[in-house]
């Protein structure tokens, strides 16, 4: 089954899926920029929503960056740590190195 399975729920998923692979460090670079300047509601309508994708051209990259980031935290901390790390008192100083990385 073709990783693209898990972030659609219709039949363009493997493009959206080859787009964010290709493009992943834009991407990232892209959310770190508007959560610095945008509003929690802009973030949510440009990142998460099926009505937003308006920087990219796709909508709800910001499901494909919460993927690549807790597989990023289960190679360095391990599955158990890296469910409960938001929980860290620096959780999101490294998310932002890591969105920057």
């Amino acid at each position: 089954m073709h990783p693209s399975i898990y972030f659609s729920f219709n039949d363009g998923g493997y493009e959206w899926f080859s787009f964010a692979e290709a493009n992943k460090q834009d991407v990232k670079l892209g959310f770190a920029k508007d959560l610095a300047t945008c509003t929690p509601q802009e973030i949510y309508r440009e990142w998460f929503s099926i009505n937003g994708g308006g920087k990219f051209g796709h909508s709800r990259l910001g499901y494909f960056l919460g993927d690549i980031l807790f597989q990023h935290q289960i190679s360095q901390l391990g599955e158990m740590s890296a469910i409960v790390a938001w929980r860290d008192q620096h959780f999101e100083e490294k998310v932002n190195s890591w969105l920057y990385y």
